[in-house]
């Protein structure tokens, strides 16, 4: 993706849209909804979000008085329920911004941040981790 909002897609990922001329300010992130692969989340330095194909607008940080700009996006992952069927449809992301303030919205759940510490260097990026199935007992 581009600082303007441009999107490009490669290889078998889909094109769902783009946030180029939306002029909310940089784009600085963009996160995948895992559970289709059919959208994607875009987030700006100001942290307004933009939701693309599948992924639901689950909120932004755009009328939050922020310390620091946001500087990234992650999308949560893919976790299954205990019941044999399927697994669970929760989705959502977290934004971070430069002095450390995690934000979350929708299923993404808030682990806490270093907002308000005094860190070295301005933080520059967010990932989200796998989590692996509940232990359920015997399927």
């Amino acid at each position: 993706m581009g600082a303007d909002g441009g999107v490009f897609a490669f290889g078998d990922a889909v094109y769902e849209g783009s946030a180029v001329g939306k002029g909310t300010g940089t784009v600085v992130g963009i996160a995948g909804k895992v559970q289709s692969n059919a959208g994607y989340w875009v987030a700006t330095s100001s942290g307004t979000v933009y939701a693309f194909g599948a992924a639901a607008y689950e909120g932004s940080a755009s009328m939050t008085k922020l310390n620091a700009p946001i500087v990234g996006a992650a999308g949560t992952q893919q976790f299954y329920t205990c019941a044999a069927t399927s697994p669970d449809t929760t989705e959502g992301y977290w934004l971070v911004g430069a002095d450390g303030g995690v934000f979350s919205y929708g299923s993404a759940t808030y682990e806490g941040s270093e907002g308000g510490a005094r860190l070295s260097a301005p933080v520059v990026g967010i990932a989200s981790g796998l989590q692996s199935a509940p232990s359920c007992g015997a399927r």
